[in-house]
Parts: C-alpha cells; structure tokens; sequence
C-alpha cells in the first residue's frame, strides 16, 4: 500500500520535520490527497473496485487523526473506488 514514507514524500517529510517550531502535523491536504490517489491505483491494479469502512470506528479517533480523511477519500472516489461509509463522516480540515 502506499503510505507517506514512499520516496516520493520523503523530500517534504523531511522539510517539514526540520523546520522549527515543528509542526504536529507532517501531513496537509495537498498529501492526503496524493496518498489516497496512490492507494487507489493500486487497488484498482489488483482488482478491487470498493472499499467499506467503519464510520463509528473512525469517528472514535481524535480530531487530529481525522483532518485529513476528506481530501483522502474524495481522491479515492475521484478514480473510481467506492468508498462506502465515508458518507457519514464528517470531514474536518
């Protein structure tokens, strides 16, 4: 699975990990949402064209897990995998 310690994000993990004050916070919107499109690749390369997650599991995290689940799952959506569930989270960030 794709994940943000792919070369591709190392660069700017790196660059937001050395700069002071440090943030709390490696991951913004514009990252998501290349994650989730990575993800979606290939889970569409190895067949699976929906996913179901479980909303009142995701709700349970805390708010600063969850900012950034709305520009992920609308990249998902965006190349054609279902996301069942997602539609009852309510997205923050």
């Amino acid at each position: 699975m794709a994940s943000s310690s792919e070369q591709e994000f190392a660069k700017e993990y790196r660059a937001r990990l050395d700069r002071f004050p440090r943030s709390r916070f490696l991951w913004d919107s514009k990252t998501a949402s290349r994650v989730g499109d990575k993800i979606a690749i290939r889970l569409r390369e190895i067949g699976i064209s929906g996913v179901r997650i479980d909303a009142q599991e995701e709700l349970s995290r805390p708010i600063y897990y969850r900012k950034m689940l709305g520009p992920f799952f609308d990249s998902v959506k965006r190349t054609g995998i279902a996301v069942e569930g997602a539609e009852d989270l309510i997205f923050l960030g």
